[in-house]
């Protein structure tokens, strides 16, 4: 074997060793470990800060899945933006790092709209026409929410964990899944009881 072998042989198995030791090296370890904690405390910080601005824009920046649906209508968002910042607050309870992926807990307070939507649909209902356009249609809601809005009323309150699933992307990481009851506190459940109406309107009536 010539020198110019060998050489090449103990450089490749140096930087092997190198980076064994650096696998094993728990300070290492535990450094990029807190530093990928920092990162995703940002990350979920940042979507629940558009959340509670409900800044679709912004949300849409932490989110995997841009198709997340979002509430368009400008007066049916001013609602939802009143009542997230009224009453949302949360705190990161723990983080879980796997590799690439994790999982943030947070321990939410949030608003229901369950209430403001049944007593507005039924004031809408009862002055409903075919002849009214969607826009007419939202104005007329959005008008009945506000008038039933009450952001003091323990009963509307509701508090509780939730999850929310993270990948690395690059050196970023983003919301790549969350679970049903964030999906409902994104907007105050206004997306999931119009759907609901959707589906059932005899219940609003």
């Amino acid at each position: 074997m010539n020198n110019r072998m060998l050489k090449r042989i103990l450089k490749t198995f140096l930087v092997f060793a190198m980076i064994f030791s650096f696998s094993l090296n728990p300070f290492a370890i535990s450094a990029q470990a807190a530093n990928d904690k920092t990162k995703i405390e940002k990350s979920v910080n940042s979507y629940m800060s558009a959340i509670k601005k409900y800044n679709i824009p912004k949300i849409k920046k932490s989110l995997i899945n841009k198709d997340v649906f979002h509430i368009t209508d400008k007066r049916l968002q001013k609602y939802i933006r009143k009542a997230s910042s009224d009453c949302l607050r949360y705190e990161i309870t723990r983080i879980r790092v796997k590799g690439k992926t994790a999982t943030a807990y947070l321990h939410v307070n949030y608003y229901s709209s369950q209430t403001d939507f049944e007593n507005a649909m039924h004031y809408v209902l009862q002055d409903y026409d075919k002849s009214w356009s969607k826009k007419k249609f939202s104005k007329e809601l959005y008008s009945w929410l506000v008038w039933a809005y009450e952001p003091t009323d323990e009963s509307m309150l509701n508090e509780g964990t939730v999850k929310i699933q993270l990948e690395k992307r690059g050196n970023k990481w983003m919301i790549s899944k969350m679970d049903k009851k964030m999906l409902f506190i994104k907007d105050s459940g206004l997306t999931y009881f119009m759907d609901d109406f959707t589906k059932h309107p005899k219940k609003y009536i």
